[in-house]
């Protein structure tokens, strides 16, 4: 039987700084709020991790991160530490999207089945990142992929189905009224103010594991931006 592998996750996409420790059935997490602490923050927050479970660093057999998108500082210290935990010690990345962790995040808190998720995030100068998923029996599908988006054009663009939308993310927080602006007789529930958080995306990570799925090089590791095609997808080169 394989043994289920030890994971450390980081995310620093937006304004709140996480990092999450899973380590067989024991999820550890730390998260903080901040604006432009979160290079103080992440290091110290894994050491306390590693400290509370007991794990030291050698231990670990991954790294999972949130790649994007998000703010660009945000995104690449994220990105810049798993690289450098990849390298030191030789381990696999698994590089997850921040608007799949906050879809995940939702599903896993509310008890309904069958509704579609627009994450958005706000992108400032008057864009959102957004994309779309479908839950059905409790299984998350990708409905429109990631990408930039004027606000008051989401919604048209995406041709989302009439009922049962539920929105997240600091996009929707942000332009709530610019994205409904558009009369499409669409039922979109705001679920309330939620970050990405670290711990949804070692749990991803760990999913796409249990699938088979490898985790990237770190020196193959690219952070998602969206905007003026800062950064491309990452390469398929993969640890095996």
């Amino acid at each position: 039987m394989q043994t289920e592998p030890i994971i450390l996750a980081i995310e620093t996409a937006t304004s709140a700084c996480s990092a999450a420790l899973l380590v067989g059935d024991s999820l550890y997490g730390r998260f903080e709020q901040t604006q432009r602490a979160h290079t103080q923050l992440i290091l110290p927050m894994i050491e306390s991790l590693l400290h509370e479970a007991k794990v030291s660093r050698q231990a670990l057999q991954m790294i999972a991160v949130g790649r994007g998108p998000g703010s660009f500082t945000g995104v690449r210290i994220a990105v810049s530490c798993a690289q450098g935990l990849g390298f030191g010690l030789n381990l696999p990345i698994y590089p997850i999207s921040t608007l799949e962790a906050l879809c995940f995040q939702l599903q896993q808190e509310i008890k309904e089945d069958n509704y579609v998720v627009v994450p958005a995030l706000d992108a400032r100068m008057q864009e959102i990142y957004a994309s779309a998923f479908i839950v059905e029996n409790q299984n998350i599908s990708s409905l429109h992929p990631e990408a930039i988006y004027a606000p008051h054009t989401l919604l048209n663009e995406m041709q989302l189905p009439k009922k049962n939308i539920k929105a997240i993310g600091s996009g929707w927080d942000t332009y709530f009224q610019e994205i409904v602006s558009l009369d499409l007789n669409q039922e979109v529930q705001l679920m309330g103010k939620r970050h990405p958080d670290a711990r949804h995306i070692v749990q991803l990570a760990k999913m796409r594991w249990e699938k088979g799925e490898h985790g990237v090089l770190a020196q193959d590791l690219l952070p998602v931006y969206l905007r003026d095609n800062v950064a491309e997808k990452s390469s398929t080169r993969v640890f095996s």
